[in-house]
């Protein structure tokens, strides 16, 4: 028995860490705020970003206690709110910007860090310093003294990681307090998500779905999280919020609450933001010395197949099936009438250099036909290629094979980045690097209940026209290159190579077509170098020989298995 009490004492204590009341600023207002001049009779019965006209305004579920627990709650939902806005104030075209919390706790100084904060002082960081994407610092879940490099950085094969400079910064023109049912409502229809602070009592980490309703008369606010939209089921109001505690919690990493009860506090203590619109960034040649991009590519990532990867297909191919004259002169799932279909930016050279464009690319196309295939509806599937560089037998970060990532995901299937963040490194294959959870003042613990995602067949295809006819009616592919000095400069354009030496094999997503004004045609690919490479990370080539030969070898696809 008591050690059951001193559990729980050890929990609430650790819990309470995440959200630091001692933190909070003062409001930055500097426009009406909605309640002031919203009729409640202007408000629906129900809201719900993640899907508008069909359409998903959310960005990517996360999960702020991997790879070590972090009472970073106060900067996830920061964060998450004002990237969900951003989304919202773009209509979803493409980039998506999912901003970094790990530099809100290297660099506030008016919160604690992994200790507590709060989303208030994550919003004056915003206005007065800006914050970069995800791409430039991901989630390391500990606490860093905040320098240029623990900002934005990039790692080379064999160099110190090194500061990047040429970044975008993320700002918002404003931020306040809001409270109370009918004027957080006005706030999330008018501009978007709010951040919101609530109690949390010992069933609520055991949420799995339905209307959450506390009975003990919790108020003691602890945990921040971001309140989106709500609607109503039975005759129950409720709010929609999402968490930072992975996909496995709750309704896909989200959860519903009564509403007009302030249930948990929920109705008590809110903020929001309104972000600005970013311009492009400013690039500084400083990125790199040409010494250090001499050495960046030191050894290749991709490596000759093996042989063993094999194909499993049981349905036509589009080859045989779409005819020539149906193809468009141009296609790019960034931007299908209207729509943005990819999935987020990745980076596989942070926090530390790993050569894992194999897995970047393979995970990535998948995701992608994930995302095609529900036709954008939420939720928004990030696949984990730190699991898949655990378990994939597919490679390491000295490189490795995409066409082994497709056969896994065909054999085993792949589980979304908030089971196993992304730490650039090789680790052993068991249940604890498959899936984990680490909980405040306990060890971390793998996860038994959590969805992996599968393929139904996958193959190869090659030529310009099998593969426009692939990606036309199927989706991404996941493909391979040669890699050059001038390839690894590019700032943007159509890429020609020009015959300069081969520094590697690279893997890479192709995700459609166009053609110049003077209809030279060109594909349209994804890297895996961060956003402040090519152009916010994607990169433009020209088709045939001159296309670092992406289009005379095999590309990779998989058709994925949709059961959600």
């Amino acid at each position: 028995m008591k050690y059951l009490v001193f559990s729980f004492v050890l929990l609430a204590l650790a819990s309470a860490g995440c959200y630091n009341p001692k933190a909070r600023v003062p409001d930055l207002v500097k426009t009406p705020q909605p309640y002031t001049f919203m009729a409640n009779k202007e408000l629906p019965k129900s809201y719900d970003p993640r899907n508008l006209d069909g359409h998903n305004y959310v960005t990517v579920a996360k999960n702020q206690h991997i790879p070590q627990y972090c009472g970073a709650c106060w900067a996830f939902a920061a964060t998450s709110a004002v990237g969900d806005r951003l989304k919202m104030m773009t209509k979803g075209a493409w980039p998506e910007r999912d901003l970094s919390p790990q530099v809100i706790l290297n660099c506030d100084k008016t919160s604690d860090s992994c200790s507590g904060g709060h989303p208030l002082a994550a919003f004056k960081y915003m206005h007065d310093v800006g914050v970069p994407e995800e791409g430039c610092m991901r989630y390391m879940a500990k606490d860093m003294e905040c320098t240029d490099i623990n900002i934005c950085r990039d790692c080379g094969h064999d160099t110190p990681c090194h500061a990047v400079y040429n970044y975008t910064k993320f700002y918002v023109e404003e931020y306040g307090s809001v409270a109370g049912e009918k004027n957080m409502m006005a706030e999330i229809y008018a501009r978007g998500p709010i951040t919101c602070t609530i109690a949390v009592p010992d069933d609520l980490m055991e949420y799995k779905t339905g209307v959450y309703r506390d009975t003990t008369g919790s108020t003691a606010l602890e945990h921040s999280i971001s309140v989106l939209g709500w609607g109503e089921e039975d005759g129950v109001k409720y709010w929609i919020g999402r968490n930072s505690w992975g996909t496995h919690w709750g309704e896909h990493g989200f959860f519903r609450i009564v509403r007009g009860e302030n249930n948990l506090g929920i109705e008590a203590d809110c903020q929001w933001a309104v972000p600005r619109v970013p311009d492009r960034m400013v690039r500084d040649r400083r990125m790199r010395s040409q010494r250090n991009r001499g050495r960046y590519f030191a050894e290749p990532c991709l490596l000759e197949p093996r042989g063993d990867e094999g194909e499993h297909v049981v349905s036509p191919l589009p080859a045989q099936y779409v005819k020539d004259e149906e193809l468009p002169e141009r296609y790019d799932i960034r931007n299908l009438d209207g729509h943005n279909y990819a999935t987020w930016e990745k980076n596989q050279h942070i926090p530390q250099y790993c050569g894992s464009c194999w897995a970047q690319s393979s995970t990535s196309a998948i995701a992608d036909r994930i995302n095609l295939m529900r036709k954008g509806a939420w939720p928004t599937i990030e696949l984990s290629v730190q699991e898949v560089i655990n378990c994939g037998n597919a490679g390491s970060c000295h490189g490795g094979w995409d066409g082994s990532v497709f056969k896994y995901a065909y054999k085993e299937g792949i589980p979304d980045q908030t089971c196993q963040v992304y730490e650039a490194k090789d680790k052993a294959c068991n249940d604890l690097n498959r899936c984990l959870d680490c909980e405040p003042g306990e060890e971390c613990k793998p996860v038994k209940d959590y969805k992996r995602y599968k393929l139904a067949e996958y193959g190869t295809v090659r030529g310009i026209d099998d593969m426009k006819k692939e990606i036309f009616a199927r989706g991404p592919l996941s493909c391979s290159m040669r890699v050059t000095q001038a390839f690894l400069d590019y700032e943007g354009g159509v890429f020609e190579d020009h015959g300069d030496p081969s520094l590697g094999g690279h893997a890479i997503e192709i995700a459609g077509w166009d053609k110049t004004e003077d209809g030279k045609e060109y594909w349209i690919g994804r890297n895996s170098w961060g956003t402040y490479w090519g152009e916010d990370g994607w990169f433009r080539i020209v088709m045939g020989s001159k296309g670092l030969g992406i289009d005379s070898r095999s590309c990779n696809w998989g058709v994925p298995i949709i059961d959600f």
